[in-house]
């Protein structure tokens, strides 16, 4: 499985370090200012902040990419997020 690592602080450098042993492999990494949203991928694995999900939240829906979100500070923003 292809995965998007979105945030690569501690949680996104331990899945990178931890998904090949689970049958995953890193194609893309986003972080602040950085990154190539095109990469190929399965899935994305989310670990940035709240304010950053705002922004990266578009991409995810323009890809119809599922996305496993963990950010820090996440109740804030769901409910603007999250279709009515």
């Amino acid at each position: 499985m292809k995965l998007l690592i979105v945030g690569y602080g501690q949680m996104g450098q331990l899945i990178e370090e931890l998904a090949p042993a689970h049958g995953g492999e890193v194609s893309g990494r986003i972080d602040v200012d950085k990154g190539d949203w095109s990469a190929p991928a399965d899935i994305a694995i989310a670990f940035s902040t709240a304010d950053a999900l705002r922004s990266n939240f578009s991409p995810y829906v323009a890809r119809k990419l599922p996305v496993v979100i963990g950010p820090t500070g996440w109740s804030a923003p769901l409910a603007e997020l999250t279709p009515h």
